[in-house]
């Protein structure tokens, strides 16, 4: 039998990935997301309202969704609890530029969509970015079999309700 759930946040399994982008402040900058879906070319994600990479992401317009897998736990930690600070500076998470549109991707990524911002709403205490994809990376591994790449990508996720969070591999069957 059902029961209402009394809640603020639910969260069923949403990938998490490292959103790399310009930063006024400090070059480049990265932080965690996992409020995302894709249809074909288009990405749309949500951030928090007040935070810097909403903030950068509203004046700059670009910036690159990079997929890692659960074994960058720590990577993922570090770029979601050091708000407003320099994550990318001192080589502690390894990054390249790209020539033609100056966006940041991770290179311990497994998958890396590179984007520009087509359109932002403010809703609440968030921003809705709608996005198109320019660009798309993966790893030589999982590009030696294309159609293989559903099987083979491994992501983390989030899963609980309100501030009960848990990160975690979906295990393969």
């Amino acid at each position: 039998m059902l029961k209402e759930l009394i809640s603020q946040k639910l969260y069923y399994g949403f990938p998490i990935f490292l959103l790399a982008y310009p930063d006024d402040r400090h070059g480049y900058n990265v932080t965690t997301c996992s409020s995302s879906y894709s249809l074909r070319n288009m990405l749309v994600f949500g951030l928090g309202k007040g935070t810097n990479a909403a903030k950068q992401l509203m004046n700059h317009g670009v910036g690159s969704a990079n997929v890692v897998a659960p074994k960058y736990h720590e990577l993922v930690e570090y770029a979601g609890d050091h708000h407003g600070q320099d994550k990318l500076g001192g080589g502690r998470v390894p990054y390249d530029i790209l020539d033609d549109s100056h966006v940041p991707i991770l290179k311990q990524a497994s998958v890396v969509l590179v984007f520009h911002v087509e359109h932002y709403e403010v809703v609440g205490g968030y921003v809705n970015f709608t996005a198109t994809i320019d660009k798309r990376f993966a790893q030589e591994n999982l590009l030696e079999d294309p159609n293989q790449i559903g099987h083979e990508l491994d992501t983390l996720h989030y899963f609980g309700i309100d501030h009960d969070l848990v990160k975690r591999a979906i295990e393969a069957e």
